[in-house]
């Protein structure tokens, strides 16, 4: 059975955009370097870093420093990948609708299925992306209704694939930073 488990990266610091471009890649703020940490100390503590095969990020900065703090407990091998990136953020600048974007999430998770079946894999990426796997997996029409489940920074949700069948185990769950508040 296939474990995919999408973290999305901690609060980052967010720049001004006159709109014709994507905003600018910018890092971590404290308060999601916090959040990362307390996102590995929880996969660590539910045994999913141990097991992990492969730590995956979007090539954004936020995403590969969310991934650098989750490293620092995991020894297995790491990628960057585009397939991963925001829906509507691609690295090459070229334009994304949602449609198409909830189409990329699909064609990434089953690259995954493909690639690392029976393994466990965390993947961190973003709030479009997570909840484009969502509607991709569940076949939501797109556009939906409107509604949105937007994941918390630094929350983790996960998937398993078995027998051909996706199933979310989880999603949303926030480690709270020490010293804060659970959300």
């Amino acid at each position: 059975m296939l474990h995919v488990i999408l973290v999305r990266h901690g609060d980052a610091l967010r720049g001004s955009s006159d709109g014709s471009t994507p905003p600018p890649d910018h890092g971590l703020t404290p308060l999601g370097r916090a959040q990362a940490r307390a996102t590995a100390g929880y996969l660590g503590a539910v045994g999913r870093l141990e097991l992990c095969g492969t730590l995956i990020s979007s090539p954004a900065r936020r995403a590969r420093e969310t991934a650098d703090i989750l490293a620092a407990t995991y020894s297995g091998a790491r990628a960057v990948d585009a397939a991963f990136s925001e829906i509507g953020e691609l690295p090459d600048g070229g334009p994304e609708d949602l449609a198409a974007g909830v189409r990329r999430a699909g064609g990434a998770l089953a690259g995954l299925a493909r690639q690392h079946d029976g393994r466990t894999v965390i993947v961190v990426s973003h709030s479009g992306f997570i909840m484009a796997s969502v509607r991709a997996l569940f076949a939501i029409p797109t556009p939906g209704t409107g509604a949105r489940l937007e994941p918390s920074c630094a929350s983790c949700t996960e998937w398993s694939l078995d027998d051909g069948t996706w199933r979310l185990e989880c999603y949303n769950v926030t480690p709270a930073p020490s010293g804060a508040t659970p959300q």
